[in-house]
This record gives structure tokens, sequence and C-alpha cells, in this order.
């Protein structure tokens, strides 16, 4: 009897120690299942050191992944936001899609937008570049840019899901399903574009200034047969622009107000722009008012 009693104190007590040990891990909480099913959410939104930028390809601001340096826009926000501990990267996709993923929260920001054309996202009050909007056809042309109405004379390229101006998105809009419109796709648009100038499947093209100018610098050969047959009489500025789910959406806008003001101060903006034979856009003062873009050409 007095063995059976010892017994059962001594495997009472080893389970008391077995208890005590274990307990806290047998019974704590599940981690939450947000950060254990999509553990790749929280780096899309810049949490956790980083921040994901998107854009097609865009020479001077984002350039083809195989040539030079990757773009003036990204070392740019790498000059921005690295000193701060976050680490920038940068994802190619079609321009619609990569609003989308930034409208959905699935991406930090955007290079190269504009409030008329992403009013939801989160702009800083300072800009990335100016757009200047050119028709280039090949030389030996001769049609010009004279108004809306005579883009009828012409099959004109257009990239989709861009925002141009008010009257000529309606003019794509309306004409979107016939001969005169051709959209260019996918992650490198402009290259598109310029290519299908010379396989003669349009007669003339929309293009920024400074990326017309950027690609005619890049591409080897073909260069000398474009011309640029005219305007749209006017520019504003192109903006970097902010995932407007994130909570350091607001901080990552004022971040780069502030350091853009530095390194335009300092002259790092300058150093940074040299590398791609570029000044400082808010100095080229020289094409910003609408009567040079229209008169420019003509």
């Amino acid at each position: 009897m007095k063995n059976w009693l010892f017994v059962t104190l001594v495997v009472l007590l080893l389970a008391s120690l077995v208890l005590l040990v274990y307990a806290p891990l047998m019974f704590s909480p599940a981690p939450p299942s947000s950060l254990t099913d999509h553990p790749a959410d929280t780096v899309r939104l810049g949490i956790e050191g980083t921040l994901t930028f998107c854009s097609d390809i865009c020479p001077p601001y984002v350039t083809p992944p195989d040539g030079p340096p990757r773009g003036y826009a990204v070392d740019l926000l790498q000059a921005i936001y690295e000193p701060a501990g976050y680490t920038v990267k940068l994802v190619v996709t079609p321009w619609s899609r990569c609003l989308q993923e930034v409208q959905q929260g699935h991406i930090s920001g955007v290079i190269g937008t504009d409030p008329d054309e992403a009013p939801e996202l989160t702009f800083p009050s300072e800009d990335v570049g100016i757009y200047r909007p050119r028709f280039i056809t090949l030389r030996d042309s001769q049609w010009t840019y004279r108004g809306l109405s005579s883009l009828r004379e012409v099959r004109l390229g257009v990239i989709q899901g861009y925002s141009y101006a008010p009257d000529l998105d309606h003019y794509i809009q309306q004409q979107a399903q016939s001969e005169r419109i051709l959209f260019s796709k996918g992650e490198s648009p402009h290259e598109h574009l310029f290519d299908a100038l010379n396989k003669g499947k349009i007669d003339v093209f929309i293009e920024n200034l400074q990326t017309h100018e950027a690609f005619v610098r890049l591409r080897s050969s073909g260069n000398d047969l474009l011309r640029i047959a005219g305007a749209l009489p006017f520019a504003h500025s192109l903006f970097v622009a902010f995932n407007p789910q994130a909570a350091v959406r607001n901080d990552l806008a004022m971040r780069y107000d502030r350091r853009i003001t530095k390194l335009r101060r300092d002259g790092a903006l300058d150093n940074l722009l040299a590398r791609y034979k570029l000044r400082d856009w808010q100095a080229d003062t020289t094409q910003t008012s609408p009567t040079s873009l229209t008169e420019e050409h003509r």
C-alpha cells in the first residue's frame, strides 16, 4: 500500500513538472494569419524598409534594363529614401496594371503620373519631371499637327492606359475601334511605337519630348529618320505618387519634398542628372510657355 502511494506521488510530481515546462507552448495563441499566409504584403506596403515602385520602360525616367543606368527617377528615389533606411526596388509592368497595383495597395508607388490621371493616389508637392507632348513622324512625312481635326488625316499611335489631355483623350476614346488609333501595350510601349512607325503601321505617335530625345540617344540606328511634327499647347508636371492605403504615405511624400529640395540646393541633383546628360527640369524654362510649344515646329 505504501509503495502504491509512493508511486502515485512520483507520477503526479512528474506530471506537474511537464505542465509547468510545456503549458506556455501548448496554449500560446497562434500568430495572425495575415503574417503567416501573406508575408509579401508587408514588403509591398513599404513596411520593413522596402519601397517598391512601378513604371513601364520610359527613358530617361526608367531606362531599358539591358542599357546604361536604370533611369534618373530610380536613382533619385534611392537618393531620397535609402539614407532613411529604405531599400528602393523597381517593378517594370504595363502602365494600366502599374496604376491598378498602386491603387489597390499592392505596390508602394508609381513613377511618372499626375493628379488628373490618378487623383486617388497621394502626391508630394515637388515633381519628378515635366511632360511636354510632341507628335513624332518619319522625316519624309508632310503632316503637321494643326489641332484635333488634323488627326483625322493620320493613323495615331498611343499608349494603352495613358492620359494625354482631355480633348485628345476624348478623341482617342471615340476612335478606339477605328483604324485611326493603334494602342501600344506591354512593358516597353514607347519602343513599340517607334517600331510601328518605322514599319508603316502608324503615321504619327505622341510622345513626351524628353522621352523622345532619350530614345533617340539610346537607339543605334534610324534616329535620323524621325521628325517632330507639332506639339500640344501645354506642359505639366509629372510626379512620383504613393499607395493611398499605406500608413506611411504622407511621411513618404513629405520626405520626397524635403530631400529633393536639399539635393537641388547642394548640387547633388545636378550631378545625378549629368550622368544622363540632362539638366534640372525646373531650371529648363525655355519650353514651358504655351506659345513656344505651339510655334516651335511650324
